[in-house]
């Protein structure tokens, strides 16, 4: 089953790394994460308007996620991002998903 994450959250601070016992027994696979920003980076939110991410992430979906791809939507989102010279770097990360995913199958035909 897939599993998609949308994350809005700095990714600026470095904490120290603790080792633990607890090992991991399975290998992460069909995951998708979406970041509001690039490792090192805030991420911004305005207490009117909220986060820029999150918007342009909402307004992508609702026009076009009837027709286009996971992979197209995000992509639209990163040009809007640029064209709008919004400053940060929204990210993708995936560990082995590799489907064509579509919110809506049966509507694109």
């Amino acid at each position: 089953m897939a599993k998609i994450f949308i994350f809005q959250f700095c990714r600026g601070e470095v904490y120290p790394v603790r080792e633990t016992d607890n090992s991991m027994d399975f290998s992460p696979k069909n995951i998708v994460s979406f970041y509001s920003t690039s490792e090192g980076f805030v991420a911004y939110r305005y207490p009117h308007s909220g986060s820029p991410f999150l918007s342009v992430m909402c307004e992508v979906l609702a026009e076009r996620a009837f027709k286009d791809n996971l992979d197209d939507l995000f992509r639209e989102v990163q040009r809007r991002y640029r064209v709008r010279g919004m400053g940060t770097t929204p990210e993708k990360q995936d560990l082995d998903f590799c489907k064509e995913f579509y919110f809506n199958p049966r509507l694109r035909k």
